[in-house]
């Protein structure tokens, strides 16, 4: 799958982050450029995809033992 990141300018100047489809530590991997690049990142919240394993190029035969 493509990733992506989607960047949210506020008026005030505030840059949110959002990655879409990453799996796992993918998209702090993919993001660490940007974020050196912009400063302190204020708060990190991650997807529900974070906190799954990725299983691409793993045949179902292989999952199922």
């Amino acid at each position: 799958m493509v990733k992506k990141i989607v960047f949210k300018i506020s008026p005030d100047g505030d840059i949110d982050l959002e990655v879409l489809g990453a799996v796992g530590t993918e998209c702090e991997d993919f993001t660490a450029p940007f974020e050196a690049a912009l400063g302190k990142v204020t708060v990190r919240e991650h997807k529900d995809t974070f906190y799954a394993e990725k299983t691409e190029g793993v045949s179902q035969e292989q999952e199922n033992g």
